[in-house]
């Protein structure tokens, strides 16, 4: 791939936005879930259709392996300098809202604050990465850490690309066989961290920053190998789509497993299932691709959308708690019925407020960097 200024990815942006209003369909589904009463219809139907929608995390991770790879590869990569744009940009938001979310936690949850008490706890959070979902940005810092070295395998292994891509899915394949398996019936306390904690540790999504650079290397033929097969590609991810609701029922009642482990994200099935829908996006995001000069109005929301994408992950816990707050409070018996019709409303509403917060914040040349700049998102 020659070292000139790239195309602009204009379907990425439509798979920024997907995957975006997949997250937070995700969490607004877990929040009406943690409300709900153990044996009513309404948190079975949310339990047995919530691997449905997981596919978003792992959608964001491809991305950013194809983003990193389509803006530095065959050039000389400055490691400090890519390090401290990269670091720079996720730090400010990153101990931000950490400081923000754990001061207003402390503060709810204690009528007594105690400043040095908070500040253990802050500095556990931010070491860790584990609370108020910004799992993905403490995955990123470990992500931009072993970038150069990716970029090293990938030269080193010039002409044997597709062999890569095959052992980084077996070697995927295999860890999500063990975590589902065998990892909770070992005892890891005096384990490292982020062996402990995989959902944080980057190599628990190897395969999926790996594919994101073997398509960026390799984009327009794998760009026409998906839409060769696109009908089967579609195909392929309804079934997968639909097979996560008897997958539920086989762990929960034929395993056994509780409804963590019956709703977990690393597991065989979903690395099919999440590859799949990847590709489905992508055929999508590059069918509006060829198509967003006939629509204004769709290119300015895509476009939008896919800019705010990263501050609607970082503000939208806030619109996700007000929400829980304001259902907890009433205590309704909420029917299946009324589920039907609670869900979509919370979900717009938690959309519409994290765009709007994130819009807000971004036309404040002293705020924008609290959502993130425009350089993590842009690769020109």
């Amino acid at each position: 791939m020659p070292a000139k200024k790239r195309a602009y990815l204009y379907e990425v942006d439509f798979m920024r936005v997907f995957f975006i209003c997949g997250v937070l369909a995700n969490h607004t589904a877990s929040t009406f879930t943690n409300l709900l009463p153990s044996q009513t219809v309404s948190r079975q139907f949310l339990l047995s259709t919530h691997l449905l929608l997981h596919f978003p995390r792992f959608g964001f991770m491809f991305i950013t392996g194809l983003v990193l790879f389509w803006q530095h590869a065959n050039k000389k990569l400055a490691v400090k300098d890519f390090l401290l744009k990269h670091f720079s940009i996720l730090l400010v938001p990153y101990l931000f809202w950490i400081t923000l979310f754990s001061l207003l936690q402390t503060l709810a949850s204690s009528s007594n604050f105690s400043f040095l008490n908070w500040l253990v706890q802050w500095w556990q959070i931010v070491i860790h990465g584990n609370e108020f979902y910004l799992y993905y940005l403490f995955v990123l810092f470990q992500l931009y850490l072993i970038f150069p070295l990716l970029l090293k395998l990938f030269e080193k292994t010039n002409g044997h690309h597709l062999q890569v891509l095959q052992i980084s899915f077996m070697m995927q394949l295999l860890m999500t066989i063990y975590f589902k398996y065998f990892y909770s019936r070992i005892s890891h306390s005096d384990w490292p961290y982020l062996i402990r904690a995989y959902g944080n540790f980057v190599l628990s999504y190897q395969f999926y920053f790996i594919a994101g650079a073997f398509c960026a290397l390799h984009y327009q033929h794998v760009k026409q190998f998906i839409i060769k097969f696109n009908h089967w590609i579609t195909f392929a991810t309804l079934s997968f789509g639909i097979g996560t609701i008897g997958l539920y029922y086989f762990n929960k009642f034929v395993l056994g497993l509780n409804r963590h482990h019956a709703n977990l994200i690393h597991q065989p099935y979903i690395l099919f299932y999440a590859s799949l829908v990847i590709l489905q996006t992508w055929l999508i995001g590059i069918w509006y691709a060829d198509r967003r000069r006939h629509s204004k109005l769709w290119n300015y929301w895509i476009t939008n959308l896919a800019e705010c994408s990263f501050g609607i992950y970082l503000v939208q816990l806030i619109p996700l708690t007000t929400i829980y707050l304001l259902i907890q409070s009433t205590k309704p018996t909420i029917s299946f019925i009324m589920l039907i019709i609670l869900l979509p409303l919370a979900y717009v509403g938690v959309l519409g407020i994290s765009w709007a917060l994130t819009n807000l914040l971004r036309k404040k040349a002293f705020l924008k960097n609290l959502i993130g700049r425009k350089e993590v998102l842009h690769y020109e």
